[in-house]
């Protein structure tokens, strides 16, 4: 949790000949917006976690497991 992971969705048409596929630059384009949205609300996730759960090592459950009771 907490990486973006880069897919390379925008290359999925790179290999189709343009004779073939006139809409690949219309394509690409929706993916990259597709992408563009996707990174926007991993964002907005992440900013919405509370700041007491280390995302990078803990898992919630270890949180709640972890407490002293």
């Amino acid at each position: 949790m907490g990486r973006v992971v880069q897919i390379p969705l925008t290359r999925c048409c790179s290999k189709i000949p343009k004779t073939l596929s006139p809409n690949c630059a219309k394509i690409n384009n929706a993916l990259k917006s597709v992408s563009n949205v996707l990174e926007i609300l991993n964002n907005v996730l992440e900013r919405s976690l509370p700041p007491f759960i280390d995302r990078t090592s803990q898992t919630a459950e270890r949180f709640v497991n972890n407490q002293d009771l």
